[in-house]
């Protein structure tokens, strides 16, 4: 399985909230003990024979293009790719598999359907909230807080375990599992 992370690259967005998909492969990336390098085109990525990571290295709207130029390169089908972004519509602390669908306005999912011309991709989307009245794009680049740092903290320790369930099962079993407990634990 492909699990592309999306974010913004640089030091100045990396623990902003539109990074969690970033933050979720770097995750990954510890507990499998895997380094990053450098792909063909703007994308840093990681393989073992388990999984492969990959990080756009182009910012979060222009974030299908990396994607892509990994597919196109490594020849790989769209079924083994699991795209992993923030949510604004979901609290923090919630996150959701999806066997496909729309970006529901996600710029860096819009961009990702755009470029490969289909939907028809998993996904797991995390919850970053946004019930403080601030401009949206003023709230995803800004880092979490307080109780939320450290709900997410457990979120992402969480949706770690989740596609590891997720590389050993199908994506109906991993939605009936992990979806309904995410709903009950909020």
């Amino acid at each position: 399985m492909h699990i592309i992370g999306l974010g913004n690259p640089g030091d100045k967005y990396e623990h902003t909230k539109h990074n969690v998909g970033y933050l979720v492969i770097n995750k990954l990336a510890e507990k499998f003990n895997m380094n990053f390098k450098l792909g063909k085109a703007e994308y840093m990525f990681s393989k073992n024979p388990k999984i492969n990571l990959l990080k756009p290295l182009n910012f979060m709207n222009n974030s299908g293009i990396a994607v892509k130029h990994y597919i196109e390169y490594f020849d790989i089908s769209i079924n083994d790719l699991l795209v992993v972004y923030d949510d604004a519509d979901l609290m923090v602390g919630q996150f959701k598999f999806k066997p496909q669908g729309g970006s529901a306005g996600q710029k860096g999912l819009e961009s990702i359907i755009y470029h490969l011309k289909t939907d028809e991709f998993l996904r797991l989307k995390i919850g970053i909230g946004n019930n403080d009245n601030t401009p949206l794009k003023s709230y995803v680049l800004s880092p979490f807080k307080g109780k939320d740092a450290d709900i997410m903290n457990n979120t992402l320790d969480d949706c770690c375990e989740a596609i590891q369930f997720l590389l050993e099962n199908n994506i109906n079993d991993t939605m009936n599992k992990y979806n309904t407990k995410n709903k009950e634990s909020n």
